[in-house]
This record gives structure tokens, C-alpha cells and sequence, in this order.
């Protein structure tokens, strides 16, 4: 276990589950070990803070819907090396998207290949000779086989993503395919998710890893996608009620208010998805590296990957349509991004995510060149050379737009 660089955190202990409470707001002094709750209405509370007994130890081994790991504080810091993956399809050539990845300076391609193993070892072999990762990109998107386990929703939510399939419109009247929404009308999902809080999913999940690993020695890494709630909030299924009125009952009960602690109690579970996930990889296959792009969004903390254990994590900073962001708001994520990625974990690196849609039957819902130069400034301001982006096959299609790439953020000496 990887020692943490800066931040030391608190988890209050109650019966045995630790919480993320918060802890943001205890800053880097202490880790310590309470009987109760040190968070009252989302306010520390100092009394118990005062009482409680300091933890020492090199490190904290996570334990149930836990996501904070302890370590060692003072050790020197080291700038992240630049990073850059990108997010593909298949080309009928595969050299083409090596030679992409190489001459735009990117470290890794997460290519969606689904069970075609045999083109995934043949772009292992040929991204292996250009010093260039490939990762397997996965997602726990639902499908008929698998309906049992979906994620269900409220009966009003599941009439809006019923009227955003519908809509025969072009933008689908605001609707951000599981970005941050931008009216009340269009934020939910329209596609299916599997509930991550059954554990024959998660172990379904474990065993199909374990299958590509196998299959595929050549791969350096996973990436996860589609990890997250259908209504951006939470699962209303009755396992995931189940187990919020045990995490409720036995941790925030008169603590926080229930919409908090559902907040709290949905983001602990994600989080901790995620973090079971990639343990298990490692442990199947040691050295394997983890990417993920937090997608789709979480409304009370759209910006959380800093709580995922992974390698890379890659967080949006400017999204595929309009209203495209502010281009100070592009500033502003990237700074989180990048520079509080070890704020709970000492391996993840930060990486600034944009996404590009090309193409497309409607021209408006294009993304403009000048303005996805505008948002590479934007992340070069806020310090990052570091870029995640999907499509990468736009970099093939338009040529033009990776020209962009290098001349707003440079390229990796190394490359």
C-alpha cells in the first residue's frame, strides 16, 4: 500500500463503519479515532473532536463503504508526470490509433472493443512498441440479460428519461447525456445502469475483469465508465433501500437530515464500487493500472473522483454541448482536478477530461474548433498539460483538432 503524500483526514467510528464526513473541512492535521460521530448537521463538532483518540499508523486499511486511506504525512512532493489517454473505438486499422496516440503525445488508449480480444492483443502488441498503454474499457451499463439488476428509479423520473428517449429532437431539448444538467426536465439518464450495491453485480463485474486480464496479458490497465446513478443521485431499488436504512440507522440517525444522509450514504457506496473494483484487478493481476472517467455526473458532488483509489482519474472540465461552460467554470474544475486528486488517496493523478461530439446529422450540436481551443487555454492556465478525451477517434477523422492539442498544451518531452 502506497503512502499518502499530503492530507491526513478524519473518519468517526460508529459501530464498527467508518464515515466520509466531510472531511474536507478538518484540513491536513490529524487522523484520529472516535465512539461517535464527529459530524452533527455537517458542522465539526468540537467537543468530540477534542475527545478523541489519536490513530498511529503508517497506514488504514478501507473497510465497509469506507474510501479514505491514512499515511504518513511529510514526505516530499513530486510533480505527476504529463498524462494523456484517450478514449476510442475500434478502426479498421489499428496502427492508425497508435500512431495518433503517438504523434499527439498521449500515454494511454482505452479502447472500447467489447469481447474482441483477438483486435485487443494485436493493438497490446503494436501500442507496446510506441511505449503507449492500453487499457480495457468497461462500463456497467444494463442490458436486457441483466435486467434484474438495473437501478430503478422514482416513477416521475423514469417518465422523463420515457420523454427523452422520445424526443425527436435534434438537442433533445437541453438534454446532456448524463452531464451536469442544465434544466429539471432532462436530469436523468436515459439509458439503463446496473445497481452496483447487489453484490451479485459487483461480483459479476470482478469475474468478467478477471476474464478480459486473462484473456488479454498485453493490457496495462482497465478503465471504468458509466459508474454512477441513473437519476444522478441514487438507486431506489430495494436492495439499495435496505442498505440505506442500515447506514442511516446505525450512523447519521439524528445527525443529519435523511436527504443528507442519502447524499452521503450514495456517494460512500460509489465510491466505494469503484474502489473494491480496482482492488480486485490489482490483486488478480498485480501492477495493473486503473483509469476511470467520473460519468455519469453526481448532482451534490460532481467533482468526487479524489475519493476513487485509481491511477488516473479522469473528471470532466468542459462537456460535449451546449450552453458549453464558462470557460472560467473549465478553469476552475481543472485546478480541483489536478491539484486535489491525493486528497484521500496517494496514488490517483488528476486528469482534466473533455468531451467532443463531431459530425454529427445536426451541425449545431458540434463543438466549434475555436472553442475547444479556448478550453485547452483554459486548462494550460490553470497548469495541466495533462488531457483525457472521447472521442479520440476525432484526433483521425480531423486532424485539424489534434494540431490544436499540441500547440495550446505542448508535447511530453518523452514523447
Amino acid at each position: 500500500m502506497r503512502y499518502c503524500l499530503q492530507k491526513i483526514v478524519v473518519v468517526a467510528f460508529l459501530m464498527g463503519i467508518p464515515l466520509l464526513s466531510f472531511a474536507e473541512r478538518l484540513g491536513p492535521y490529524r487522523c484520529v479515532k472516535a465512539d461517535m460521530p464527529i459530524v452533527i448537521d455537517g458542522k465539526l463538532d468540537e467537543a468530540v473532536w477534542e475527545k478523541a483518540e489519536p490513530i498511529r499508523f503508517k497506514c488504514h486499511i478501507p473497510d465497509k463503504w469506507e474510501t479514505i486511506q491514512f499515511a504518513e504525512s511529510g514526505m516530499p512532493e513530486r510533480a505527476d508526470p504529463i498524462w494523456r489517454g484517450g478514449w476510442a473505438g475500434k478502426e479498421k486499422d489499428p496502427q492508425v490509433l497508435v500512431d495518433t496516440a503517438r504523434r499527439l503525445g498521449f500515454s494511454a488508449l482505452m479502447i472500447h472493443a467489447g469481447d474482441d480480444f483477438a483486435y485487443l492483443n494485436d493493438l497490446c502488441q503494436r501500442a507496446s512498441a510506441a511505449n503507449i498503454d492500453v487499457y480495457y474499457w468497461y462500463h456497467i451499463s444494463g442490458t436486457e440479460k441483466n435486467k434484474d439488476w438495473w437501478q430503478v428509479v422514482s416513477p416521475e423520473e423514469a417518465e422523463k428519461a420515457k420523454r427523452i428517449k422520445e424526443d425527436k429532437e435534434p438537442d433533445k431539448h437541453g438534454y446532456q447525456y448524463g452531464g451536469e444538467p442544465v434544466n429539471d426536465q432532462t436530469d436523468v439518464f436515459d439509458s439503463e445502469l446496473l445497481c452496483f450495491h447487489r453484490p451479485e453485480v459487483v461480483e459479476d463485474c470482478g469475474k468478467k475483469l478477471e476474464t478480459v486480464l486473462a484473456k488479454c496479458p498485453g493490457l496495462a490497465g482497465v478503465a471504468f465508465d458509466y459508474f454512477g446513478y441513473k437519476n444522478y443521485r441514487c438507486c431506489r431499488c430495494p436492495v439499495s433501500e435496505k442498505l440505506l436504512d442500515e447506514y442511516f440507522k446505525k450512523c447519521l440517525e439524528g445527525k443529519l437530515p435523511r436527504d443528507k444522509a442519502l447524499e452521503q450514504f450514495s456517494l460512500d457506496t460509489l465510491s466505494d464500487f469503484n474502489n473494491r473494483l480496482a482492488e480486485r484487478c490489482r490483486k488478480y493481476k498485480p501492477g495493473i493500472k486503473i483509469a476511470t472517467h467520473v460519468y455519469p455526473t453526481f448532482l451534490a458532488n460532481p467533482v468526487y473522483g479524489n475519493r476513487l483509489n485509481v491511477d488516473y482519474c479522469m473528471q470532466t472540465v468542459a462537456w460535449y454541448f451546449e450552453p458549453f461552460w464558462d470557460l472560467a467554470k473549465v478553469e476552475k474544475y481543472t485546478t480541483n482536478v489536478v491539484q486535489d486528486a491525493k486528497r484521500y488517496y496517494a496514488r490517483p493523478q488528476g486528469i482534466p477530461f473533455v468531451g467532443i461530439f463531431m459530425d454529427s446529422k445536426n451541425p449545431k450540436l458540434d463543438k466549434p474548433s475555436q472553442r475547444f481551443r479556448e478550453e485547452l487555454k483554459m486548462i494550460r492556465k490553470a497548469g495541466s498539460q495533462s488531457f483525457s478525451i472521447c472521442p479520440f477517434n476525432i484526433f483521425i477523422k480531423h486532424p485539424e483538432f489534434g494540431d490544436i492539442l499540441v500547440e495550446e498544451l505542448g508535447l511530453p518531452e518523452n514523447k
